[in-house]
């Protein structure tokens, strides 16, 4: 299938952070628990085979690893575009592959799914 005007736009907030200086203008996920709360089941079914359903990374057993989502410095240094559009058409040359049937992916993650998804990612900030 065709993209999205969304996934368009998510792809090019992605290639934006590459811009120096970076764009004033930045995508916002919402953070509400309800969000968050639909994204945890999301996160579960498509990402914690990898980073973990605590989201602390794994290493599996060919060697391959998934980085922690679930730290301080990952959450300040990753702005909300660049989870959007790495969940959506995955990290080139990594095992992080796309999360949209548009993207050649493993999934058919719709851009309100994947922005669910951010929405739980984002709940770790501040926890403990």
């Amino acid at each position: 299938s065709d993209l999205t005007a969304q996934d368009v736009k998510d792809v090019v907030v992605y290639l934006r952070t590459f811009e120096s200086p970076p764009t004033a203008r930045r995508r916002r996920v919402a953070r509400n628990p309800a969000a968050a709360a639909e994204g945890r089941s999301l996160y579960a079914q498509n990402c914690a085979a990898c980073h973990g359903l605590d989201g602390k990374g794994a290493r599996d057993a060919r060697g391959g690893y998934a980085p922690s989502l679930n730290n301080a410095e990952f959450l300040a240094a990753a702005d909300d575009g660049f989870l959007l559009a790495t969940i959506a058409i995955g990290r080139p040359n990594t095992q992080m592959r796309p999360f949209t049937k548009a993207a050649g992916g493993v999934a058919d993650l719709s851009a309100a799914d994947i922005r669910r998804i951010v929405a739980f990612i984002r709940s770790w900030e501040g926890a403990k």
